[in-house]
């Protein structure tokens, strides 16, 4: 959609250092248009971000504004830190009150769309929108023109319908006939979004008044456009607006090194628990074939032996008669050896100083 975009400048498209272009157009209402195209249309949210766009009467939350202009790839802590705190403190500075994360806006009222787009605006350009109240509701019938042709040639879904600009009046009609109003009615540089280019004057060539050339027109510059939608010429530099766009960056890179880091370490987690698991099971695998081979090993040797032979039974036999003699007479021997140490503890008892040591 962006290659049919009526009003595209292609001489003021930009490039950033990933290489990327910044789109230009002719004029802050094509710019704002194409925003809210995206918005309509492109817009990703709902369950795992499958739906497009919010459509015209759609009532998106400052919470799902947040994750679709930061895309699906970014962390639910990137998204609250970079999109949605800003998003609260400019609701609340644009709405005139505090706006809740989960609060519907509804698209088709005018006042509310008109504090969102100042709001979703005022994050991109790091600074507060120059346009006019004029200029954005004009832009807005830009862009829904715009997607009534588009619709019709089906340029969402891929279709080769040759796309007619037929609902689309022109350009100047949104610059200057929209809504009635006439650019030279407001202030120029209000009006356009820009700088105003003052009337240069001609000195007389012989003494005669000097005479002001003609007014050369405000040079336009439109709004940056949220999210994914086509982004616009960046505003004029400004030590406020460097500031603010340095001190977002700054925080983008942090966030970028914040999730390298995670990544780094989760990395590092999952060698270790692999290393871990895989010198376990090496070393179970190792003990395991050494019993393997201790086992063969004890086979191989019970394998080689002869076999046992028992003994015979013990047999049974009247012990010889020398030995039941020799038997009888330590009997004898034992019982005299109790009868005289019977009577020596006797005579000790008698006479104890016979016992001394």
């Amino acid at each position: 959609y962006v290659r049919e975009w009526p009003g595209l400048d292609p001489a003021g498209f930009l490039g950033d250092k990933f290489g990327d272009r910044i789109i230009a157009f002719n004029s802050a209402e094509s710019g704002l248009g194409a925003w809210w195209y995206w918005i309509v249309k492109r817009a990703k949210h709902g369950p795992q971000l499958k739906k497009a766009g919010f459509g015209l009467n759609g009532k998106p939350t400052i919470a799902i504004l947040a994750r679709a202009v930061a895309g699906p790839s970014r962390s639910a802590d990137y998204v609250r830190t970079i999109y949605l705190e800003p998003y609260r403190n400019f609701a609340e500075k644009y709405f005139g009150r505090r706006v809740g994360d989960d609060e519907p806006l509804p698209l088709d009222d005018p006042e509310t769309r008109w504090n969102m787009g100042r709001m979703l605006l005022r994050l991109e350009s790091g600074r507060d929108p120059v346009i006019s109240r004029k200029q954005f509701d004009c832009g807005v019938a830009y862009g829904t023109d715009v997607m009534a042709d588009f619709d019709r040639a089906d340029v969402e879904a891929g279709g080769s319908t040759p796309i007619a600009l037929t609902a689309f009046k022109g350009g100047a009609h949104y610059t200057v006939t929209c809504a009635g109003g006439q650019l030279a009615a407001l202030d120029p540089a209000a009006a356009a979004g820009g700088v105003a280019v003052p009337p240069v004057v001609t000195p007389p060539a012989s003494g005669a008044p000097a005479k002001p050339a003609a007014e050369s027109p405000p040079v336009a510059k439109p709004p940056p456009a949220a999210g994914p939608a086509p982004p616009t010429a960046a505003p004029p530099a400004t030590p406020e607006a460097d500031t603010a766009v340095l001190a977002r960056l700054s925080a983008e890179i942090e966030a970028a090194k914040a999730t390298i880091s995670q990544l780094r370490s989760a990395v590092a987690n999952e060698a270790r628990r692999a290393d871990g698991a895989d010198s376990a099971r090496k070393a179970a695998e190792s003990a395991l074939n050494a019993a393997r081979g201790t086992i063969a090993d004890l086979e191989r040797q019970i394998a080689a032996r002869p076999p046992a032979v028992s003994p015979p039974p013990a047999a049974t036999e009247p012990a010889p008669a020398a030995t039941q003699s020799r038997l009888q007479s330590l009997e004898r021997e034992l019982s005299l050896m109790s009868e005289l140490l019977g009577e020596v503890r006797a005579r000790c008892k008698a006479e104890a100083a016979l016992c001394k040591p």
